[in-house]
C-alpha cells in the first residue's frame, strides 16, 4: 500500500485550506495520472490543484461556486391612473413573472396614488 508523504500532505491540506476561503471545494476525476494531471486540471479549473490519489486516479480539486438562494423580490409596476384593482394587478404580475417565478400582485395606496406591486421568485446574487 503507497502512502501519501508528510511534507507533500500537508502542501495538499495547505493548498486546500487556501481554496475553501473563497468558496466551497469541488473535485472531477480526470482520469488516470501521468505526469499532467497538474496541467489537466488547472486547464479545465484555473486555480485548481491536481492530485494523483492512492489508486493512480487524477483528482483535481478546485473551488466551485454555491448555488444561487431563491429568494423573494419586489418590483413596482407603476402608478395605475384608473386605479388599481388587485384582480388586474394580479394578472399583470403573474404575466410578467410566469411560471418558476410565481409572480402575484397587489395594490398599493398612497393617496391620491395607487400602483401595483409585483412579489416574484429571483436569485441572490
Amino acid at each position: 500500500m503507497n502512502r501519501l508523504s508528510s511534507p507533500f500532505l500537508l502542501i495538499l491540506i495547505a493548498g486546500i485550506t487556501l481554496l475553501t476561503v473563497e468558496g466551497q471545494i469541488c473535485s472531477e476525476d480526470l482520469g488516470q495520472c501521468g505526469g499532467d494531471c497538474g496541467p489537466r486540471c488547472t486547464s479545465q479549473h484555473p486555480g485548481g490543484i491536481g492530485n494523483c490519489d492512492i489508486n493512480s486516479t487524477c483528482k483535481c480539486f478546485y473551488v466551485c461556486k454555491p448555488a444561487p438562494k431563491l429568494k423573494t423580490c419586489e418590483v413596482g409596476m407603476g402608478i395605475y391612473l384608473s386605479g388599481c384593482l388587485n384582480d388586474k394587478c394580479n394578472a399583470d404580475c403573474a404575466a410578467k413573472y410566469p411560471g418558476d417565478q410565481d409572480g402575484h400582485g397587489y395594490c398599493y395606496t398612497l393617496p391620491p396614488y395607487q400602483s401595483c406591486h409585483c412579489l416574484y421568485l429571483c436569485y441572490d446574487q
